[in-house]
């Protein structure tokens, strides 16, 4: 039997999340951080399973307001407005907090099981009419007290952000979370209106798509994580024959333009210590154009070509700081940053702490140098 458009959408986004799951799983072998992460989306992609399986052996589309797709939409929502935090925090430090921030659902769900098992009686809502019909009835107060708790974790979904504006959080991780925010009201604006395949479709579609994108991201920030090579004092240039003879072999002859790049940079510092120094003046400097320049660099583990300028920047800016040459961050200037901003930035991606930081670790060290020094100067007087 072939599969409706609506039960593929569901098979790929499940498949999406199952890719996510695991990578997110061997990331948290290395950073504790993306655990939490990984549980979540684990959880998604079992439930789209359980949904892709409903979907393709029954027909008949939920009514409005279903009570199994108002639970899901809790527990979506609730764990949507968790996980993101998940990236500075783990979640599963906080067991209590988590357990108490989930009892409104919890006991919602609890409730309206134990209605049913009395007697309560439910209703299959089609359209509108049917809803104002039954509007009073205990189990569309039900529903209606789940679409409200489902409505107050997306106002903390997209709370999320100005929280994470005090901590050191990634801006796409803020943008992502506020894109969260905004499609779970989407889902929620679908919940309430007859079953619509398309808008179904779309609202999935944005979700997977969104975490697809915070993978990406993680493993971004993984890869600028990977290990570069440790600088080494390259005496002679390498020889223009050299570098051809080497191009036979590919890892070879990136190894040897990057030695000439190397050499050239160890021996013109007072060229790139000027902020309008970059790409274009090295590749004409060297002699390499900007495919081949960007590939040697890549081979050792730089991103782009700034970034590799940039770490020769930052090296100096540590030594004009360890030397006592600079004391503020407008002297750490003339290391070849235009900006402080854009100092800042590149340190603390490169270094692991900010500049400020690294400024006042040494400052104390050179001023009981300095007091020292003219302490036994007078001592000598």
């Amino acid at each position: 039997m072939p599969l409706s458009p609506i039960t593929l959408i569901l098979a790929i986004c499940t498949t999406a999340h199952y890719i996510i799951t695991a990578v997110m799983a061997l990331f948290a072998r290395h950073r504790v951080k993306y655990l939490s992460i990984a549980w979540v989306m684990g959880i998604f992609a079992f439930s789209l399973l359980g949904i892709t399986i409903v979907t393709a052996n029954f027909s008949a589309p939920p009514s409005m307001l279903h009570p199994g797709t108002l639970a899901l939409l809790m527990a979506a929502c609730f764990l949507q407005s968790i996980y993101p935090l998940s990236i500075p925090m783990p979640a599963f430090l906080q067991w209590r907090r988590m357990w108490g921030y989930a009892t409104p659902a919890i006991l919602v769900i609890l409730a309206y099981l134990v209605a049913i098992f009395l007697g309560m009686p439910t209703y299959a809502i089609q359209d509108f009419a049917d809803l104002q019909q039954h509007f009073l009835s205990l189990d569309v107060l039900f529903r209606m007290l789940c679409l409200g708790i489902s409505v107050y974790y997306i106002i903390n979904i997209l709370r999320l952000p100005r929280k994470m504006s005090k901590a050191n959080v990634p801006t796409y991780l803020k943008a992502y979370t506020t894109m969260l925010g905004f499609n779970a009201l989407l889902y929620v604006v679908i919940t309430f209106l007859p079953f619509n395949k398309l808008l179904n479709i779309i609202c999935l579609s944005i979700f997977t798509l969104l975490n697809l994108y915070l993978c990406l991201r993680a493993l971004e920030s993984m890869a600028l994580e990977l290990p570069k090579p440790k600088p080494t004092l390259i005496e002679h240039e390498p020889e223009e024959a050299e570098i051809r003879q080497s191009e036979y072999d590919f890892n070879e002859a990136n190894q040897k333009r990057f030695e000439r790049v190397e050499h050239w940079m160890q021996h013109h510092q007072e060229q790139w210590r000027d902020n309008t120094f970059g790409r274009d003046i090295l590749c004409r400097e060297t002699g390499f154009n900007r495919h081949l320049l960007l590939q040697c660099i890549r081979s050792q583990g730089y991103n782009n070509v700034h970034e590799y300028i940039n770490s020769y920047r930052i090296k100096e800016v540590k030594r004009l700081i360890q030397s006592g040459q600079a004391t503020t961050l407008t002297e750490c200037l003339t290391a070849g940053f235009g900006a402080i901003k854009t100092l800042r930035s590149c340190f603390e991606r490169e270094e692991g702490q900010t500049v400020d930081n690294f400024l006042d670790q040494h400052l104390p060290r050179r001023r009981q140098t300095t007091t020292n020094t003219l302490e036994t100067e007078q001592t000598t007087e």
